[in-house]
């Protein structure tokens, strides 16, 4: 006997699966690309963004993800003085799934004065069809850079293991707190 077809799924639960789905791809893929690229201590802003996008871009749209990243630049810094690091960050064609990383400058900070002296760089970059949902989990690691000190200094000193670590558990704790607004909602 042929089997019989599936009705198609509909409701609110059938919806939340498919976007915790599309999430866990997400974030596997953001995990699997965080890494730690080192800089020269004296690069420009403009060399930074540069780097950053043809390392954890690719070669082919390395020039999309740059000027995606000067352009945010231009509309507010990235470089946030008091916690002594770089939060490069945009929406971009540039990439397909998200993409986090460190870039660590050689020595102890960026000598250039546009990183007024910052220590380290988180970077974060969205594709730019990418759904909200993606931008509240960049929120709650940019979040987690304000007020978790061990992922602060892990970013401030390079140190990839550790950074990585508490970035996983900024995740989770985003992914707790999505199912528990849902679920009681």
């Amino acid at each position: 006997a042929p089997e019989a077809e599936l009705p198609p799924l509909t409701g609110p639960l059938p919806q939340l699966l498919e976007r915790t789905a599309s999430y866990f791809l997400d974030m596997s893929a953001m995990l699997r690309s965080f890494t730690r690229q080192t800089v020269r201590a004296d690069c420009t802003f403009d060399e930074l963004a540069r780097l950053a996008a043809y390392r954890f871009g690719s070669e082919q749209t390395g020039g999309i993800v740059a000027a995606d990243l000067l352009r945010r630049e231009a509309v507010s810094t990235q470089v946030i003085e008091r916690l002594e690091i770089v939060l490069l960050h945009a929406r971009t064609e540039g990439v397909q799934r998200p993409v986090i990383g460190l870039i660590s400058p050689e020595g102890e900070r960026f000598t250039d004065g546009h990183f007024l002296g910052a220590r380290g760089c988180f970077l974060m970059l969205a594709p730019a069809s990418g759904d909200r949902g993606l931008l509240e989990v960049f929120g709650s690691i940019s979040g987690a850079l304000i007020e978790d000190e061990v992922l602060l200094a892990a970013v401030q000193n390079g140190d990839e293991a550790v950074a990585y670590i508490r970035v996983e558990a900024a995740i989770l704790q985003h992914l707790k707190d999505y199912w528990n607004d849902k679920l009681s909602g």
